[in-house]
């Protein structure tokens, strides 16, 4: 899901799929039924997606280095 507006993409199309650093606060941390590991983030810096959206739930194994705020490191 796009979260960078059409002007502050770069001039050149990256290869998909690519990899993004942003930082943000881990909410909650989540498994469902089957074991799996989610966390609800909120990202830093008023980041949003085209619909005006900036806290979603993600594989916790898609959240890393150091979180700022929250539960700490996923």
């Amino acid at each position: 899901m796009p979260v960078l507006l059409p002007d502050e993409r770069p001039a050149t199309e990256p290869e998909l799929p690519s990899q993004i650093e942003i930082p943000c606060d881990v909410l909650e941390r989540d498994r469902d039924a089957a074991g799996c590991a989610s966390v609800l983030v909120r990202l830093h810096f008023r980041i949003q997606d085209q619909r005006g959206r900036s806290v979603f739930r993600m594989l916790e194994t898609d959240v890393t280095g150091h979180v700022s705020a929250g539960e700490g490191r996923p």
